[in-house]
């Protein structure tokens, strides 16, 4: 059996949405391959070694990671605590930022200067057929890239976010962005094989990444796993408990005027709660907090089981669309798997996760450029209408049986075998 390497500095139990996509591929070519994970412990809180669901699971730690660590549980916390959040913004950061990039101790610099290294102290890098490494974050393919041409072994890699035209990255700029191609440009170049969305997909073929389009081959988020089917009814005490897992930002995923759309359906029905997970923006997800400390509950980031406990307990799940249509986020795949009713946000013509929603019976997408009054009396009507009720999973699985992990995992196959 072929032995494969995957390089993700991110993994269980850790949560985001490219981790739970690559863990649910992982856990399909398993099958097919002897599966190694190399991954980085958060100052020594996971195990350096263990083997779960036959995957050998290896994980680096360095003291050059201890401030990043420190500044992710700061930012994790904070994102929780409003008195933490006053105290950070008065505090004079930018200097102790710069001098701390300068000594290689902001992330990503530390994973990238010493991953290699310490790659080869743990495992013997060429008795492996292939390498994986995934895109976001970025610094996974720098380190398989080091890797394949060390060893000459054949890369591939999956991104679920592109490099040079990630809109996040995007806020850099003209130069840097210019960088981020070049060096994406020598990613594609050295790699056997790349995967992208499908979304960023066109991207590529309208840019300079189009060079490349022999060897990429699109696929879907691959997040379609049955979390849940069972209907959630109102709590002992009346409450009905929607939930938000994931990221703002604030240029193409702000809460301001979801948040302000809730605020009416709070004034309106109290025992409507909303449940926040995740970190971002915490100067206008603890404007709305104070105001609403009993119907709004900001959690921070959490691990993947945290996450999934609590979406099974929730009513409904909140999504909230990128103001942009290249890039939709992947919770939204999950949500769907749950069968549980399913509210979006968006505020562009083109969004994409309104598509993926239009076959999704318990759905509903509110265009947040509409009244804010009549927006809330729409969205107050749907969970009346909605609540308790479920899809059904195996009409759910056949209509998005392209988001399933076996989908994505046969293409990813296919590519490799070939």
């Amino acid at each position: 059996m072929k032995k494969g390497l995957i390089i993700s500095k991110e993994y269980y139990p850790m949560s985001n949405g490219s981790i739970t996509c690559l863990e649910n591929i992982i856990n399909k070519l398993k099958d097919n391959y002897e599966i190694t994970v190399v991954g980085y412990n958060l100052a020594g809180e996971f195990l350096d070694y263990e083997k779960k669901n036959g995957i050998e699971i290896y994980r680096i730690y360095s003291k050059y990671d201890l401030p990043v660590t420190k500044r992710n549980r700061f930012l994790e916390k904070r994102a929780q605590n409003q008195e933490l959040w006053g105290k950070i913004t008065k505090l004079p950061y930018i200097p102790f930022y710069f001098n701390a990039m300068k000594k290689g101790l902001i992330y990503p610099i530390a994973w990238s200067r010493n991953a290699l290294e310490y790659i080869e102290k743990l495992i013997v890098p060429s008795k492996f057929d292939f390498i994986l490494a995934i895109g976001g974050p970025f610094e996974n393919v720098r380190t398989g890239v080091q890797l394949s041409e060390k060893y000459d072994i054949p890369l591939y890699i999956i991104e679920f976010d592109l490099f040079a035209y990630n809109p996040t990255h995007n806020l850099l700029n003209i130069e840097a962005v210019k960088q981020n191609l070049e060096e994406e440009l020598t990613w594609y170049k050295q790699a056997n094989h790349i995967f992208v969305t499908k979304e960023m997909y066109k991207t590529v073929l309208n840019s300079e990444l189009n060079k490349y389009k022999e060897k990429i081959t699109a696929i879907n988020m691959p997040n379609l796993v049955p979390l849940i089917s069972k209907a959630n009814n109102r709590d002992e005490e009346g409450y009905v408990d929607i939930l938000y897992a994931g990221m703002f930002y604030e240029d193409i995923r702000n809460p301001s005027t979801m948040l302000k759309i809730f605020s009416k359906v709070f004034q309106t029905n109290s025992k409507i709660r909303l449940h926040i997970l995740g970190i971002g923006c915490e100067n206008i997800t603890f404007k709305y907090q104070k105001e609403w400390p009993n119907n709004i509950f900001l959690y921070g980031k959490q691990t993947k089981d945290k996450v999934n406990e609590l979406i099974k307990k929730s009513n409904f799940l909140l999504n909230l669309s990128n103001a942009i249509a290249t890039q939709a986020p992947s919770k939204i795949v999950e949500y769907i798997s749950t069968c549980k009713p399913i509210i979006n946000f968006y505020s562009i013509d083109k969004d994409l996760c309104v598509d993926i929603l239009k076959n999704y019976s318990l759905s509903i997408s509110l265009d947040q450029r509409q009244g804010q009054e009549e927006l809330s009396l729409t969205l107050l009507e749907f969970i009346r209408e909605n609540e308790g009720k479920t899809n059904n999973i195996d009409e759910i699985t056949y209509m998005y049986s392209e988001y399933t992990p076996q989908y994505v995992a046969n293409k990813i196959i296919d590519v490799l075998e070939g």
